[in-house]
């Protein structure tokens, strides 16, 4: 009866209301979610799919494979030890680890947990929509299972036990990096190089290049600059350069504007009618059979002006020479 006098409100409603409470907490921090989110939709929106279209949708193996790699192994030995260490380091909270508590060494492994699981499972989300996953873009959330695994190996007793645990994760952490520096983690590396050379190597006076995406033209500039550099003596240097870039392109070198857009059809139409020759350079541009619509509004447009089309085929990248 005192606590109904003083205005307390009944037992029974006390938790709806802490419920209400916190849902509407939640629902305040979706801004900040959301501004964070930003720049990735709008990435997506601006310049399409098209720059990472040759990313695939993750499954359940992905993302079991994703953390055994990020546990810096390539069996499930070593990740079952994080595992175990992690929940060493969260056991002592028990019960208060999912609720709403102002408790410092509470919060700390909530913050670690969030920092670990939610980038990966909103990307993840996102995915679903748009494919977007891919493990290397995960690295940042190294830090925060790295400090779980240790506030759980830390509290091991007795010390020799300690000792023990360290040497078998150094140990067993050694075929991690010997497979780091013999594999790539999610993605066959591409023969960009060797396809670049090859351009150069049989490009022609008059001849004109369009690269499908920027990252196709990085490697194709490096390339280009080292041959600069060893042939500038040469009388025949401006033409060792090899073909105009048609796109992108912004001027002398590589400019911030040669990393966004998608060449235009008109444009295509337009700057290739001054060449005999236009050669093309297309990486990750989507499955056999099912190319993207950057490279299928090309195909269109230089298929009508040049009759003539040879191709060749580098690892993820092909090259194409349109003539008359």
């Amino acid at each position: 009866m005192s606590a109904l006098s003083h205005g307390s409100p009944p037992l029974g409603r006390a938790r709806p209301r802490r419920l209400a409470i916190k849902l509407r907490a939640l629902v305040g921090s979706g801004d900040k979610i959301g501004l964070v989110v930003l720049p990735l939709l709008v990435f997506v929106a601006k310049t399409g799919a098209g720059p990472i279209r040759w990313i695939t949708r993750p499954g359940l193996h992905d993302l079991l494979e994703f953390f055994e790699h990020l546990a810096g192994a390539n069996t499930w030995l070593l990740p079952a030890i994080y595992v175990a260490a992690c929940i060493a380091g969260a056991a002592p909270l028990r019960g208060r680890l999912f609720r709403h508590d102002q408790n410092w060494e509470t919060w700390r492994i909530q913050f670690l947990l969030i920092w670990l699981f939610f980038p990966v499972g909103l990307t993840v989300l996102l995915s679903f929509a748009r494919p977007v996953f891919l493990a290397r873009y995960m690295i940042f959330c190294l830090p925060a299972l790295l400090i779980l695994v240790s506030t759980g190996l830390v509290r091991i007793r007795p010390a020799w036990l300690l000792v023990l645990a360290l040497t078998c994760v150094s140990l067993l952490a050694l075929e991690g990096v010997g497979f780091v520096y013999g594999h790539d983690f999610d993605n066959e590396r591409d023969a960009s190089v060797a396809a670049a050379g090859f351009v150069l190597d049989h490009s022609q006076a008059g001849d004109a290049i369009i690269f499908h995406i920027a990252e196709t033209r990085i490697p194709y500039e490096f390339v280009r600059s080292l041959r600069a550099g060893r042939n500038t003596a040469s009388p025949d240097f401006t033409a060792q350069l090899g073909p105009e870039i048609l796109f992108p392109d912004h001027g002398p070198g590589l400019d911030y504007r040669d990393f966004t857009g998608k060449p235009a059809p008109d444009f295509v139409h337009t700057a290739v009618h001054s060449h005999p020759r236009v050669w093309v350079m297309l990486m990750n541009n989507g499955p056999a059979g099912n190319p993207d619509p950057t490279t299928v509004m090309l195909t269109k447009i230089l298929t009508q002006s040049f009759p003539k089309m040879l191709s060749w085929q580098f690892a993820k990248v092909e090259v194409r020479l349109y003539s008359q």
